[in-house]
């Protein structure tokens, strides 16, 4: 059964990974973990809502996909897994040059997670194969401690945000999935074909 999500992945998703075959950088050694003190799921298999708590998301498959100069995204995938029968979160740097441009001015301080110039997006499509809308990032920021988006470089870092569902994020009152997330990220750039995009 193709769920609404899956059929959305497979038209915004798939272009991306292809995009990772031409441009990007996968590496087997890499790692991003999302935790956090609760999050909840609504709906997540079925009908039914589902509450991790606490919270420990690992992504052993990360790619930065870089299709054009002005942005950039990195692409985080837990396993050999079709993109869209993974859990997948996204980190899109929406105004790559201005984004480096701030950070190469100031190191020490953090880069705002605002939606606009820096995007995040989370999709549970392994463990919550019902998920109808992704959670997205409000508010937060993201401190870079390596920002190197070339062959060879390195980009890593700590983000720390909210997560809301993308139908009430301009709703007023409406509580957040999960208060207080952090996501920690480190790869190394290495362009060539990833050996993940598909399932074995």
């Amino acid at each position: 059964m193709v769920t609404p999500l899956r059929s959305l992945a497979r038209r915004l998703l798939l272009p991306s990974a292809l995009s990772c075959v031409l441009l990007a950088a996968c590496g087997s050694g890499d790692l991003g973990v999302l935790s956090g003190d609760r999050l909840t799921v609504d709906p997540c298999r079925g009908d039914a809502s589902r509450t991790f708590a606490p919270v420990r998301f690992e992504f052993d498959r990360l790619a930065w996909v870089h299709p054009i100069p002005s942005t950039g995204s990195i692409e985080m995938r837990r396993g050999h897994r079709a993109t869209t029968e993974s859990d997948l979160l996204l980190l899109q740097f929406a105004d790559l040059p201005g984004s480096l441009a701030a950070w190469e001015a100031d190191r020490e301080t953090p880069l705002p997670l605002d939606g606009d110039a820096i995007r995040l997006s989370l999709v549970l499509n392994a463990r919550c194969p019902d998920q109808v809308q992704p959670l997205v990032a409000r508010g937060g920021s993201v401190r870079m401690t390596a920002f190197s988006p070339r062959d060879g470089g390195r980009i890593a870092g700590q983000a720390v945000f909210d997560l809301v569902d993308d139908r009430l994020r301009d709703a007023a009152g409406s509580p957040p999935a999960g208060s207080g997330m952090t996501l920690d990220f480190d790869l190394a750039v290495r362009s060539g074909r990833p050996q993940d995009v598909f399932t074995r």
